[in-house]
């Protein structure tokens, strides 16, 4: 039986023609159909990809400053309203290998009863350099570009849209954090390219990163912020979050 597969690509004005080119063109080269559903966060003003042929382009009229989460999660929650089989996500600078849909569709048919599946990625710098060593183990991350949700994880969407902005930059692990119970099987080859602006990435390749890398994520003032909130403040995050409490 096919599979009604959306990918939904949240992107903003500081994604380049040529970012948003090669990711509409790696989720049209799938093997297997999927529908394209792009997001862009900010006005309709911003350079965006309303010439491309995808199956649904939204506007959200305001860069919301989450890291893609407020888009990523609508675009998310509208595929599923418009009967999707199952929901990915690639982010407007990653790619996806030709097989990738299908690998994971072939994994779905294969378990039932699985509740999202886990790709593999490759890492390389925006050039396209490759970026040595092994990935984090998918016990403790997985990149957003590599979750391939099914009905039986869906009711985890909504949690795209309810992080806390604070929290935005471990946005992915909350996520996962959110997964923890429900069944998964991850993909035994990489089929997503993820492309890296992370000054760690920069230097495990051997390059001088640029003045724009990303730096290190400081924990210490994520848990300032947690610490600074009230007994109950803390109790609605978590609710909204759909944890029980958080790894710190």
């Amino acid at each position: 039986m096919s599979m009604k597969v959306a990918v939904v690509t949240p992107y903003w004005e500081g994604n380049s023609q040529s970012d948003l080119h090669r990711c509409v063109e790696s989720v049209r080269n799938q093997t297997v159909p999927c529908y394209h559903y792009m997001v862009l966060d900010g006005p309709a003003s911003c350079q965006c990809a309303s010439d491309f042929d995808v199956a649904r382009h939204v506007i959200l009229g305001a860069q919301q400053h989450d890291y893609g989460n407020t888009p990523r999660g609508i675009g998310a929650l509208l595929a599923v309203s418009e009967g999707a089989d199952a929901v990915c996500f690639l982010d407007a600078d990653n790619l996806y290998d030709p097989d990738h849909v299908e690998t994971c569709v072939s994994l779905a048919q294969k378990t039932p009863g699985v509740d999202f599946i886990v790709a593999r990625r490759r890492i390389v710098l925006p050039d396209g350099t490759p970026v040595p060593g092994a990935d984090e183990p998918i016990d403790k991350h997985v990149d957003t570009s590599c979750f391939f949700l099914l009905p039986g994880a869906y009711h985890v969407i909504p949690q795209q849209v309810l992080q806390p902005k604070q929290l935005c930059t471990v946005s992915d692990r909350l996520f996962l954090a959110a997964l923890e119970g429900l069944r998964a099987i991850a993909t035994d080859h990489v089929t997503v390219t993820y492309r890296s602006k992370w000054k760690v990435h920069y230097e495990a390749a051997g390059v001088e990163p640029p003045s724009d890398a990303q730096g290190t994520i400081y924990m210490d003032k994520l848990m300032g912020w947690w610490r600074g909130l009230t007994p109950l403040e803390r109790v609605i995050k978590l609710r909204h979050l759909g944890l029980k409490k958080l790894w710190w």
